[in-house]
């Protein structure tokens, strides 16, 4: 199943039940680059290895998410499967907490995805928005402490030149009150000649009532301004707690996914989970490989990386080539058992 942001709040409880359920989980990662092979070398050691991609690596970014989720059926010994492909790219038009990103592309790995019928358009229009859990956590505080600020009741906001009208901004804000307070009134007009005082009626109209209400102006034939307030429906108004969840997107589902401590399975994975622990909850990666390690573990402390098992005895002596597709051939052979999937 394709997931985007069209779909993807719909069918993210969903997914999260599918993962609790689950025995184990398989992920795939589809990035705009990845560290040259002519850079890696079979004799590096892991820490050197990191070292080489966490240096050559760090503005690529994912563009899919596969997630596989497989449920062991005890009654016919065979394996239920969930499927998800998700789209990802930042976001920040129509935006209210995340920013522009910059990202680094290689041709190389575009032409592969393209070879393999990637739908970009898809990515860039429909993809899902993502911050970092470090992102998260800076931008929450600062929620709170705005949600906090506008939370204390605020003083009528009068023009400082103009005192002759504060009069007529109290009355009318107070008319405004009682509109409010009316359940029976869904609409008000408001007639301006005074430009500044219909400036001022706005600036209090948001102050005071934010989301609450919303107002339009209509200019008439004798020059005046017609003002009509009307009163927005309570099941129609986002908060910015709510903007702001939606935009963590993505993030959500990976960080559930951590939280599950389920298994993990992937192919030749370093790459795949450097990226997704940069991507999604740090940035940048720890300098040294033990900190790696270590918070590798307490993120994912389950993961089984197919290409390492299969360089392993016995594993070695059976599977002599480790790139998937030919993993693939040798495991649907004899002595490996077969797999039912359901």
């Amino acid at each position: 199943m394709d997931v985007t942001i069209d779909n993807f709040e719909q069918i993210l409880p969903e997914i999260k039940q599918k993962i609790e359920e689950c025995s184990f989980c398989s992920i795939d990662c589809e990035l705009t680059g990845i560290t040259q092979y002519k850079n890696l070398n079979s004799f590096d050691t892991p820490r050197i290895r990191y070292e080489k991609i966490k240096n050559n690596d760090t503005n690529f970014l994912i563009l899919q998410f596969g997630l596989c989720l497989f449920k062991y059926n005890v009654d016919d010994k065979s394996y239920e499967t969930n499927a998800y492909n998700c789209y990802l790219f930042p976001r920040s038009v129509n935006c209210k907490y995340t920013r522009d990103m910059s990202f680094s592309c290689l041709n190389s790995s575009l032409e592969f995805l393209i070879d393999q019928n990637f739908d970009f358009n898809k990515v860039f229009k429909k993809g899902i928005s993502f911050v970092s859990k470090d992102q998260e956590e800076i931008m929450r505080h600062k929620l709170e402490l705005d949600m906090e600020e506008k939370s204390v009741p605020k003083s009528t906001l009068y023009p400082s030149k103009k005192e002759e009208l504060h009069k007529q901004i109290d009355t009318l804000m107070a008319e405004i009150d009682e509109f409010v307070q009316n359940e029976n009134e869904t609409r008000k007009e408001i007639k301006f000649t005074e430009f500044v005082l219909r400036i001022f009626i706005e600036k209090n109209i948001r102050q005071k009532y934010q989301k609450r209400l919303k107002y339009e102006n209509k200019f008439l034939e004798n020059k005046e301004r017609l003002m009509i307030v009307t009163k927005v429906d309570s099941q129609d108004i986002k908060t910015d707690l709510e903007d702001f969840e939606k935009e963590i997107g993505f993030s959500k589902l990976i960080w559930f996914l951590s939280q599950s401590q389920k298994l993990i399975i992937g192919h030749n994975m370093m790459t795949d989970i450097m990226q997704i622990l940069r991507q999604f909850f740090t940035s940048p990666l720890p300098e040294n490989f033990e900190d790696f390690k270590s918070m590798t573990h307490s993120l994912f402390p389950k993961i089984l990386d197919t290409k390492y098992m299969a360089s392993l005895p016995p594993l070695k002596e059976l599977i002599l080539n480790t790139t998937l597709g030919d993993m693939d051939k040798i495991l649907s052979k004899d002595p490996f058992p077969s797999v039912k999937i359901g």
